[in-house]
């Protein structure tokens, strides 16, 4: 259960972008998470969808 949960900075590592990028992401809800008192947590199934929309939306900037 607990693999199923990314906090910013792990979420970060994963996509490779800054920490503070993610939060704002977080925070403007383009990636969707929950706020667990100061921090936000993703779950792995939303840290999946967001990494495949980028992925496509960057396949549709090279064509």
């Amino acid at each position: 259960m607990l693999q199923d949960i990314y906090n910013v900075i792990q979420a970060s590592e994963e996509l490779q972008e800054n920490r503070r990028t993610v939060s704002y992401w977080c925070l403007t809800g383009k990636l969707k998470a929950t706020k667990l008192g100061r921090d936000y947590v993703i779950m792995r199934e939303d840290l999946e969808a967001f990494k495949l929309a980028r992925e496509e939306k960057k396949k549709k900037k090279e064509k």
